[in-house]
């Protein structure tokens, strides 16, 4: 079965949808569904990673309040072969911030929500606009003056308290129809929706009483200040997004050799002799990166300027380098090699610097991230990694 988005419906604008599903994605939603009845599951969120085409799911994860996007998915995504990112949403509302920034990530995913009445809502990014970073950090905040707003509309307006109190699970899917809206039309983005009759209940109540149109007039305002806000991409200044390699200056390249090789394990990437030109020096490779041994090195030794080395485990490496003849500093995991190069030693697990399961793999390497680093990892995520 070819790939099928169900956010093609909406390419020209925000509109309700009725996708047609196969049997084995229904049986994912029903349980998706049943997931989100079920009282005990009230702060938590079941992810479930399903092919564009409905066969097969790829993986699925669990958590309260939120979900981790585990390897598997984000394999996934980087094959390009098209995903669908289905959950349920424990705010009851439609997309958040964190779903747009997932859909932004790759043109061939689709994110959908549900909620525990069974409405569904279904965002997707094909191009990513730039701008959007700048919005979606702000959208957590326009979210909340949202419902403010709508609140107060609600109130003067003098809808029932069933109403006043449903509504409150719409501010997203309000603010979500503005912001396709406003990027519409265009391959930018797609937003639908497929109602159930309580919800749409819901909304033709306030949009009787003109509270959803303000309301998308008015989240509708605000992003169109952020899209026209949103700093210019400059091409005069270049992204940093890593280090490819680090050059130390050392007094002799086989004793470098032989000191890192008692304190670190590594494979050697390539040497060089020496000529009239360039210096002897070796390569130590670290997978994606590699350090350059070079020789030439004279004395004092650095004092605050340094560079990090990530480890998978920094148990023994300051007994290691000790007995190899470093200098040990009173700073944790801080030593001096005998060329007067400071090095800190870091665990992998425990920093944000990640490398790709293909390259970990590559190493025969099988690490893990501490809840800390994944933690910081998420928030940089949501600011869109500023």
């Amino acid at each position: 079965m070819p790939t099928r988005w169900f956010t093609d419906a909406a390419a020209a604008g925000p509109t309700s949808i009725r996708p047609v599903f196969t049997e084995f994605e229904e049986s994912h939603l029903s349980a998706i569904k049943e997931f989100a009845r079920n009282a005990a599951n009230r702060r938590w969120e079941n992810l479930r990673c399903l092919d564009a085409a409905g066969t097969r799911m790829h993986d699925m994860s669990c958590g309260l309040g939120g979900v981790v996007i585990t390897d598997t998915m984000k394999s996934v995504m980087r094959a390009g072969e098209g995903a669908r990112f289905w959950h349920n949403h424990p705010s009851q509302d439609s997309l958040s911030h964190h779903d747009w920034i997932c859909a932004g990530s790759c043109p061939d995913v689709e994110i959908l929500a549900t909620n525990e009445r069974g409405s569904i809502f279904v965002g997707r990014i094909p191009a990513w606009d730039d701008r959007l970073r700048h919005v979606l950090k702000e959208f957590p905040r326009l979210s909340g003056d949202l419902a403010l707003h709508l609140d107060t509309l609600a109130k003067e307006a003098g809808l029932d308290f069933d109403n006043i109190y449903a509504l409150g699970s719409f501010t997203g899917h309000v603010q979500n129809l503005a912001l396709a809206e406003c990027l519409a039309p265009s391959d930018v983005l797609a937003y639908g929706y497929c109602l159930v009759q309580q919800d749409q209940a819901v909304v033709d109540a306030c949009s009787r009483l003109g509270i959803i149109a303000s309301g998308i007039g008015y989240a509708r305002s605000a992003i169109q200040g952020l899209l026209a806000g949103a700093p210019a991409p400059t091409a005069s200044n270049p992204r940093l997004v890593g280090v490819n390699h680090v050059a130390l200056e050392v007094g002799d390249i086989e004793a470098a050799l032989h000191f890192y090789g008692a304190v670190f394990s590594f494979e050697l990437r390539g040497r060089h002799a020496g000529d009239a030109e360039q210096p002897p020096m070796a390569f130590l490779d670290m997978g994606d990166q590699f350090i350059a041994l070079i020789a030439g090195r004279e004395p004092p030794e650095d004092v605050n300027r340094h560079f990090g080395l990530v480890v998978d485990d920094r148990s023994q490496v300051m007994a290691l380098a000790e007995a190899a003849g470093a200098k040990i500093l009173d700073r944790p995991f801080n030593f001096v090699d005998p060329w007067g190069n400071l090095v800190e030693v870091v665990a992998y697990r425990d920093v944000q610097f990640s490398k790709t399961a293909e390259v970990l793999r590559g190493m025969g390497l099988d690490l893990d991230k501490s809840d800390e680093a994944r933690d910081e990892l998420r928030r940089k995520l949501a600011r869109g990694g500023s």
